[in-house]
């Protein structure tokens, strides 16, 4: 019995004694994990042999699949409006009328021969032929009518034009109004163009034309000189396109 409890407390003194400095160091820092991580396991065994056993209760099951139930059906009743056919706007095919080049010379020899038109400039672009007349020709001062002798100017071109079947716009440019107002002067120019494409329509040319309004001078040749381009600056365009008219 002696000896027993002495090998005891030697082996007990042993494992209190520090390591000595030239030994290795035993790993037995982290071996508590080892324990840690088989007791999670068996906990984890545990409940789920719990839940295999159970028994669901049906009710409270029923009510949980009737809820989802009835989300899902109302996401899916949800129908958004589709178009059933793709419309589309197909471009307007134009068709080209008389040449270019023809009119420019028929139309220079009708206003070099026409005196009442001799205020008229005539100038050309890459797909219209343009005769800017100054307002003052046909107009009074802030007036949209027109005179007895601008009717005889515009039937005198109305008589050219009826003669080809290209399309024809009248554009009508006024700075400003007696007031100021930029509206004003934009109602100015669209009642001037609305008179002189009525006018055109009587003298001839049952085509349809266009009128247009503008508040600015726009755009005239780049070799007029300054006086002329100023009597320009309010003006008429006639402007005949290289197509016919839709």
């Amino acid at each position: 019995m002696t000896r027993k409890s002495t090998a005891s407390s030697s082996t007990f003194a042993a494992a209190a004694l520090p390591a000595t400095a030239g030994a290795p160091a035993k790993p037995y820092g982290r071996a508590w994990l080892i324990t840690f991580t088989d007791l999670v396991a068996l906990m984890l065994t545990f409940f789920v042999l719990l839940y295999s056993m159970s028994q669901i209760e049906q009710p409270r099951w029923q009510n949980l699949v009737d809820a989802f139930s009835r989300r899902l059906d109302n996401a899916h009743a949800i129908k958004i409006a589709l178009p059933v056919a793709e419309l589309e706007v197909e471009p307007a095919e134009r068709i080209p009328a008389t040449e270019l080049g023809y009119l420019d010379l028929i139309l220079r020899e009708k206003l070099q021969s026409e005196d009442r038109l001799s205020a008229a400039v005539m100038w050309r672009q890459l797909d219209r032929i343009v005769i800017s007349l100054p307002a003052s020709v046909l107009f009074e001062p802030t007036s949209g009518e027109l005179s007895e002798t601008a009717k005889g100017i515009v039937f005198v071109l109305g008589g050219v034009l009826q003669q080809i079947d290209n399309r024809v716009e009248v554009a009508a440019y006024v700075l400003s109004a007696s007031d100021g107002d930029p509206s004003a002067a934009w109602q100015l120019s669209l009642g001037r163009a609305l008179a002189v494409a009525d006018m055109l329509n009587r003298a001839g040319y049952g085509a349809g034309v266009v009128a247009r309004g503008h508040g600015s001078a726009g755009r005239l040749p780049t070799d007029l000189s300054l006086s002329r381009r100023a009597s320009l600056e309010e003006r008429v365009d006639f402007v005949v396109f290289a197509d016919r008219p839709l």
